[in-house]
């Protein structure tokens, strides 16, 4: 477990069914969330 792993991600406006277009530019749609922090839409 002690391997630590980076990710770029960049925040994003698109919601629902438009993210397809973002799959099809090779980028993968995610949400961060956790404890104490609101939900963010990211992609990677």
């Amino acid at each position: 477990m002690g391997d630590k792993i980076t990710l770029n991600i960049q925040a994003r406006d698109v919601h629902g069914k438009k993210v397809a277009k973002l799959r099809r530019e090779g980028l993968i749609p995610a949400v961060v969330y956790g404890p104490g922090i609101d939900p963010m839409s990211v992609q990677v």
